[in-house]
């Protein structure tokens, strides 16, 4: 499967830092679009039905149960009145 050991350890290693980014990345969204969301005073249910997703898959990317697609990404800033980018930048 691997050429050597140190193709192994360089895949693994890479694999490693991928899911973290990832991980990372979703736990940033949860963490923005739950405190975007309360600063709105608006509910799962009223967020969902203004991007147009179930109650449901908000709840589940709030959680970082489930990532966002870019799709999905646009309709939930499109839906806040923000930049997609406020949903995906680390809080300082």
């Amino acid at each position: 499967m691997y050429r050597n050991e140190s193709e192994r350890s360089f895949l693994e290693l890479l694999f490693r830092f991928w899911l973290r980014y990832v991980m990372d990345l979703k736990e940033t969204m949860a963490i923005n679009l739950r405190r975007i969301r309360h600063e709105m005073n608006l509910t799962q249910e009223e967020l969902a039905d203004l991007a147009g997703l179930s109650a449901r898959h908000i709840g589940a990317i709030e959680r970082a149960d489930k990532s966002a697609t870019v799709t999905v990404l646009g309709q939930i800033s499109s839906a806040l009145g923000v930049e997609p980018a406020e949903l995906l930048t680390k809080p300082s």
